[in-house]
């Protein structure tokens, strides 16, 4: 369910980039129907749209060195660096996602694995973004610093 509202919430991203009164629409709903979106996600997803999207044109731009960029498929690196422009990923989502992948080291993540991974930071399923830890799934907090 969460791959469906991180769907819309990117559709919805991509809309409120070109326009951004766009969601007072009532065209919006009606149009994410159409594409077979259950309205409780559409919601969902305009809720959290409303809530937490960043939309600032004047942000920096953040750029992968060679290294960080190897840690990526190609078409990964593209979508990672989409949800960053879209304001759907902030600077410390995006730090997390490459320290991820670096720590874990199971070679080059593609879309999917982001996908995965901005799930649970976006929609904080297992309530870890207030630490940011590395390790997105664990149960209880640990300190790694000692």
């Amino acid at each position: 369910m969460q791959n469906q509202i991180l769907d819309i919430v990117i559709k919805l991203a991509e809309m409120v980039h070109k326009d951004s009164e766009i969601l007072k629409s009532e065209g919006v709903k009606r149009g994410l129907m159409d594409q077979n979106y259950s309205i409780e996600d559409i919601e969902n997803a305009m809720g959290w749209v409303n809530e937490k999207l960043v939309t600032d044109p004047d942000r920096p731009f953040r750029i992968l060195s060679d290294y960080e960029r190897s840690l990526f498929t190609n078409r990964g690196h593209g979508f990672l660096i989409k949800l960053r422009n879209l304001g759907l990923l902030t600077d410390d989502h995006l730090e997390l996602i490459i320290a991820r992948s670096a720590f874990m080291g199971d070679g080059p993540l593609d879309i999917d694995s982001i996908r995965a991974i901005a799930v649970l930071l976006l929609f904080d399923l297992n309530g870890h973004n207030e630490d940011f830890s590395i390790y997105l799934d664990l149960d209880d907090k640990q300190d790694f610093a000692n």
